[in-house]
């Protein structure tokens, strides 16, 4: 399969097992049409007429005021392949309809009006569009369970109240007004579409759609599950209708997406898509996309979910996602995602992405929320794929930026937030805004993670030229980083698993702002390159802390020279084999740079700047701040500590405290695994007398100054004075007035 056909797929690559193993559960979920029927209610000034004629049902008659023309029914509903006629005249811009009885409507054939005329079908007991429900109208289609529809002059035309004052207008529809607990509006259709250009609106109590697709090539889709309140209604002239929140406190309910669904605005420019709820779920492999395949700009998709959106499982390679971007050889630019949602699940596979395959453009990906979580795969023909959000470039366009702002952000199971170049256009910038981020885990052939990649797609794709184009950066600000059990943040310009030759285009840099770092477990940070230029690496934290084989990497594979690492902190730890490195096989090593309160090595880990070229081709390793002696651990420190020359010593009264202390190398470290030795206090128990005035102090000649070794201890001399020695004194020291704490008593918790 073609990558520049990967989009088209998931669009329409619905799997027939899939249609028929749900084909008899959508027979048991439609209710039965038995008494299907359209019957007018007789309370307009002018009342609608129902002619039957076979299976077409004429409607005619209704009141007409203005461009607007009112229908009221008892009910209304279609039997399978019936057709509801609206034979208006010509000039009707609105088209509004009512049913004011207590039944559900139910549609399952086909609609149809004059002209280019909005429709729109008002029944609050709730709406079913069954498998053969289709439209065939010229203007938008509202489908809504609300209880009336609010015009500019404030007037409402109620499917609650019909006999209340018939105050018909020719104003144009603003807002539908919902009261408790309206109806349903479910969705099996396998093809409810309006006209280029227009707006299909579903807005009800919850919106469902199981196996149901819903079609507005170049216009746009709303669907609102709203329980309560007002939304407002903008109707344009070109016919596209917009739809926004009221101002008053609003109740949503949920909108589902199952089995197979999809919501697709694709064309010569994609249409908008807007989706509000409390909770917003795709499933079965079901879609929601916006692309564009012409010269005009694709549209954007906005997803607000007062609770939740959930993004979950697939059908074999098909998973349930949210697509928008720029089509196969389309020039135009393509539109952007915007979900906000307290809570963000990709499960299972799921998917969002904003990719371009032509010249066109790519747009952005950015989520608001408080928790994001990517986890669970899909099993595919190729292997397990975890969820992912993806930015990709497959042609010259360039991609754009994907921008997360949560308080956490959690990814296991191989879950994957990319942006990635295949061919000639640039890649886009991945952009973290975190409190706590949180990576884990791996699958079979993929880490969970955050990637910009630069790879060469051009074998996968005729005629096409290798890939130039520059990997994007990775830039992550949190106040807790956390990367473990093989988990990887990474900006590179090949793939590790060599499925594509490596990209052209420069590596991108990975950026870290945090409050803490911590890599366990073989977590990588990895800014690497295979050709061309380096990526870089920096990070500005509190404390880092490498465990159990991690690394910081910036090495250079194939002809490229080695990244730089650069890294200010509080303290940098590397145990357990773990390792810094900025090293080349065929050029120049990098740097690592290193400010730091304080640097601590294991002897198994390491810090390296070298080239297998030889070492005229090394790098630096700059650490400033306190020195280190990596084969010891201990901070290296001056020889000559002290100069005796400038030691006095001073008597003190008995009351009046005073201490002498001198460091220097030497001496044995504490062993982890050992007992803390107590701090015996050396007590000299003879009267000092007081002073009698104030003595002369005088510094006795030293006629030759002998080497200076470490002090292993100290005595009184006949004269009071403090000597230090080279050899401990035997003493006896007095018992401690603090237990030390065993080392194995001491916990870290995190």
């Amino acid at each position: 399969m073609k990558l520049n056909n990967l989009f088209q797929t998931k669009l329409k690559g619905k799997s027939t097992f899939v249609f028929f193993q749900l084909a008899a559960v959508l027979l048991l979920e439609t209710p039965a049409l038995v008494s299907a029927q359209i019957v007018p209610d007789n309370s307009l000034p002018n009342n609608s007429l129902v002619n039957t004629n076979g299976n077409i049902s004429e409607i005619t008659g209704g009141t007409e005021v203005g461009g607007n023309l009112f229908h009221s029914f008892a009910e209304f509903s279609l039997l399978t392949g019936n057709e509801a006629f609206f034979n208006n005249a010509g000039s009707i811009e609105n088209i509004i309809s009512r049913i004011t009885g207590g039944e559900i409507s139910n549609i399952d054939g086909l609609i149809r009006a004059n002209g280019v005329a909005n429709l729109f079908i008002l029944n609050p007991n709730g709406i079913i569009f069954g498998p053969n429900a289709s439209l065939n109208i010229g203007g938008s289609f509202v489908a809504t369970t609300a209880n009336g529809i609010q015009f500019a002059d404030g007037t409402v035309f109620s499917a609650t109240n019909p006999l209340g004052p018939s105050l018909l207008t020719m104003s144009v529809p603003v807002g539908l007004q919902s009261g408790a607990n309206p109806g349903n509006i479910t969705v099996n259709s396998l093809a409810l579409a309006v006209p280029v250009g227009k707006t299909l609106a579903l807005v009800g109590g919850d919106v469902i759609l199981a196996r149901g697709n819903l079609f507005a090539s170049v216009g746009s889709i709303e669907l609102w599950s709203v329980q309560q309140g007002e939304v407002l209604l903008d109707v344009v002239k070109d016919g596209k209708i917009g739809i926004s929140p009221g101002v008053n406190n609003m109740n949503y309910g949920n909108i589902q997406l199952s089995q197979a669904s999809l919501v697709d605005t694709t064309g010569e420019g994609g249409g908008d898509v807007q989706v509000q709820g409390r909770q917003v779920t795709l499933t079965d492999a079901s879609i929601i996309g916006a692309e564009t395949y012409g010269s005009l700009p694709g549209g954007n998709i906005t997803i607000k979910a007062t609770e939740t959106v959930e993004v979950i499982g697939g059908v074999g390679q098909n998973s349930s996602g949210i697509f928008a971007g720029v089509g196969s050889g389309a020039t135009g630019n393509g539109g952007n995602i915007l979900i906000e949602t307290p809570n963000l699940r990709l499960v299972d596979g799921g998917t969002i992405s904003n990719s371009t395959y032509g010249p066109g453009n790519g747009g952005t990906v950015k989520v608001i929320a408080n928790n994001v979580e990517l986890s669970g795969f899909v099993e595919t023909p190729n292997g397990p794929r975890g969820s992912r959000f993806e930015v990709i470039v497959l042609d010259i366009g360039n991609g754009g930026n994907l921008i997360l702002e949560t308080e956490k952000l959690s990814i296991a199971d191989g879950g994957q937030i990319t942006t990635s170049t295949f061919l000639n256009g640039n890649a886009g910038n991945l952009i973290v805004n975190a409190q706590e981020v949180e990576l884990t885990g791996a699958i079979e052939n993929a880490r969970s993670g955050l990637f910009a990649t630069a790879v060469d797609g051009s074998p996968f794709i005729p005629g096409a030229l290798p890939g130039t184009g520059n990997g994007g950066t990775v830039i992550v600000n949190a106040d807790k980083l956390s990367i473990r059990d093989g988990a990887i943040i990474s900006a590179s310009n090949f793939q590790s698993q060599n499925l594509l030759p490596p990209g052209e285009g420069a590596a991108g840099n990975v950026e870290l702002n945090v409050g803490s770092l911590l890599l366990e477990n073989e977590g990588i940070v990895s800014a690497e390159a295979n050709v061309g230029n380096l990526g870089n690496i920096f990070i500005n934290g509190g404390d880092i802390l490498l465990r159990q084989g991690s690394s910081i990497t910036t090495d250079a594979r194939g002809t490229a020279t080695g990244g730089n690492i650069f890294m200010n902190t509080n303290t940098l730890t590397l145990l357990e084999s773990s390792r810094l490195s900025a090293n080349s096989i065929a050029d120049f090593a990098g740097r690592v740079v290193i400010n730091a309160a304080g640097v601590f090595l294991s002897p198994d880990s390491e810090i390296t700047a070298t080239s297998a070229a030889g070492p005229e081709f090394s790098g630096v390793v700059e650490i400033n701040g306190q020195q280190i002696d990596p084969k010891s651990g201990l901070i290296d420190l001056s020889t000559n500590t002290a100069d005796p020359a400038d030691k006095i010593v001073s008597g003190c009264a008995s009351d009046v405290g005073s201490t002498f202390s001198s460091t220097g190398r030497g001496g044995l470290p504490e062993a982890p695994n050992q007992t803390l030795r107590g701090r015996a206090v050396w007590q000299d128990v003879r009267e000092v007398p007081a002073p009698a005035g104030e003595d002369e102090v005088s510094q006795e000649p030293v006629p030759e100054i002998k080497p200076i070794v470490e002090a292993q201890g100290w005595v009184i001399g006949p004269n009071g004075r403090v000597v230090l020695t080279g050899n401990v004194p035997h003493v006896t020291a007095a018992a401690p007035g603090i237990t030390s704490p065993q080392c194995q008593d001491v916990q870290f918790s995190e």
